[in-house]
């Protein structure tokens, strides 16, 4: 068995899952937490960056061995790793290097350290790819976007669930493509695209339908639950949470069963059926708390607030709302507090100015630090209750205005792309339809082959000799001479250089060999070649334009073309079909 398993990583990760998901529904984000850790994760942080450090530096191999087979050991102790990580002696020093930042990374985020994960993460790539092991880089790409997606970088987030998908699709594993598809659906959960997110997290519980996982279908029909409460299908949402709810208490998960009775809970609010939300956060709490899942302990009290302010039980619902508040501020989830200090405002307003006054600033300064901006200064200008409420409604404004303002742009943007891209089209295709037919004609070159070979045998006989009389050599140079000629034609544009190129010899070798061979100079050469291959057009192709038999030999202006012939046969293109056209009557 693989050292490093997805299941492995999936037991550190579907506590986060879980937790991530219940947030969403609640109009939430995720944050690095801002406790300090314990001393011995200090411990364990410290070993970790000193490991970084001494390999980056080119530290001895047996250095390196000892400070990882510590670290190892910690993870063990820890249940980081699902056996104990033994790496061989003669092992190569990368390897040791690759699976100890690895197992950091995953350390790190079990212990909610996003950044670091990410990076020790990103340094085992390279040793990954070096490799060629596409489980170890998979397990390293999700577990960055699972970094990224806690810090809200949502983006980065699903760029790495992208690419971890493309390696285990190629991999064929079940169990990981579903993995990875919930990923990436709990991304488009968090931008609120929650159609895209539908049909990624549909295709993730059909793929694990495929193999026994219940804990990980548990975390998919949650999931689901989420997409739908979003999509406002709270019927569908209630029923993949019962779902869900059904598997993890045949497993004994009690945190998962706390999470999914909340998510529960989430639909049955929505739905309006308090007394029933209600229940199933009475027997989601305790649960949850024996757990220690308190960020969904914060999210399950948020919940009893919206209930309690349904039942218009206000001051029951401002004190779950600061429950909620506290916890998320201990967790330093400022988004979490902002949005239960918010619902604790709106359910005290018709209350005391003095509560009132304390929520509304306690709000704004989160907000502030959230979306930098500078409502201290603003506050100022309001000394009076009304006067904070008319900073809030002007503050709901200015957004709702910027936002116009930013669709509008989108709106004007993609406007002027569809504007670009159907005049690109248009020109495309007219140049398409043109090429093709010009390129009908192609046909004929090997008729027009042999008229010029005709012609040829009259160039050799002026000066003594026919075409079988010449070495096979200058035969084949004529022949692949006019062949260039022919196909440089049809390129527009004809020259001695670009042929000599072709044929692997110096302009000067070409123009004496051919003026050896033919009397005539690569210019002349060239002339006679495109007025007789005109000529024939001309008599033989009464379909094609002179427009067309002009381009077909390699001239872009009419007017050159015109000359051209006229100089060399005494006779316009006109005049000289129309003498074919003539002489064709009378033979008749």
């Amino acid at each position: 068995m693989h050292p490093i398993s997805r299941y492995t990583h999936m037991k550190h990760t579907y506590t986060h899952i879980f937790a991530l998901s219940i947030c969403l529904s609640a109009g939430m984000t995720i944050v690095p937490l801002a406790a300090a850790a314990a001393a011995p994760a200090e411990h364990t942080a410290v070993l970790c960056a000193r490991f970084d450090s001494l390999a980056a530096a080119d530290a001895p191999r047996a250095q390196l061995q000892t400070l990882a087979d510590t670290l190892f050991a910690v993870f063990d102790r820890e249940a980081v790793t699902d056996e104990p990580v033994v790496i061989p002696l003669d092992a190569p020093r990368d390897s040791l290097v690759m699976r100890a930042l690895y197992w950091s990374a995953e350390w790190c985020y079990a212990n909610d350290l996003w950044q670091p994960a990410i990076d020790y993460a990103a340094g085992a790539v390279p040793y990954a790819q070096h490799y060629g092991d596409e489980e170890l880089l998979s397990d390293c790409l999700h577990l960055q976007g699972l970094g990224y997606f806690r810090k809200g970088e949502f983006e980065s987030a699903a760029d790495a669930f992208r690419a971890t998908y493309e390696i285990d699709q190629r991999s064929g594993d079940a169990g990981r493509i579903s993995s990875t598809l919930n990923s990436i659906a709990g991304t488009y959960v968090a931008n609120n695209q929650y159609a895209e997110a539908e049909r990624y997290i549909l295709e993730a519980i059909e793929v694990n339908s495929r193999v026994d996982e219940p804990r990980r279908m548990a975390v998919l029909l949650g999931t689901a639950s989420e997409v739908y409460h979003g999509l406002g299908d709270d019927t569908k949402a209630l029923r993949y949470a019962e779902q869900a709810l059904a598997i993890d208490r045949r497993l004994n998960n009690r945190s998962g069963q706390g999470k999914r009775l909340s998510q529960m809970a989430t639909a049955l609010i929505a739905l309006n059926r308090c007394d029933d939300a209600a229940q199933a956060l009475d027997e989601a709490l305790p649960l949850l708390r024996d757990g220690g899942v308190w960020h969904s302990v914060a999210i399950c009290e948020r919940q009893y607030g919206m209930i309690e302010t349904k039942r218009g039980n206000l001051h029951e619902a401002k004190n779950h709302f600061l429950a909620a508040a506290d916890i998320f501020r201990v967790q330093g989830d400022k988004y979490g507090e902002m949005k239960a200090v918010k619902n604790a405002y709106d359910a005290v307003k018709d209350l005391t100015a003095n509560d009132r006054l304390t929520l509304l600033e306690r709000y704004n300064e989160l907000r502030d630090t959230i979306y930098r901006t500078e409502t201290t200064d603003a506050l100022n200008r309001y000394n009076a209750e009304y006067g904070l409420d008319q900073l809030q409604a002007e503050r709901e404004r200015s957004l709702t205005q910027n936002r116009r303002y930013m669709i509008l742009t989108a709106i004007t943007i993609v406007l002027l792309l569809c504007f670009i891209f159907s005049l690109w089209y248009s020109i495309h295709r007219r140049n398409h339809i043109e090429r093709d037919s010009l390129r009908k004609n192609i046909d004929d070159l090997q008729e027009i082959n042999a008229k010029l070979n005709t012609w040829y045998n009259n160039v050799l006989s002026s000066m003594g000799q026919t075409m079988p009389d010449i070495p096979d050599a200058d035969k084949q140079f004529l022949e692949r001479v006019a062949e260039l000629i022919n196909s440089q034609m049809e390129q527009g544009n004809v020259s001695a250089e670009q042929i000599a190129s072709d044929m692997n010899i110096s302009v000067k070798q070409f123009r004496t060999r051919l003026v050896t061979l033919t009397g005539q100079n690569p210019r002349e050469y060239i002339l006679n070649v495109r007025m007789q291959k005109a000529k024939y057009l001309l008599t033989e192709r009464k379909d094609l334009q002179v427009i067309e038999i002009a381009r077909l030999c390699g001239y872009d202006d009419l007017s050159s073309f015109v000359h051209a012939f006229k100089k060399y046969f005494n006779l316009s293109p006109t005049a000289m079909r129309d003498r074919k056209a003539n002489d064709q009557i009378v033979n008749e």
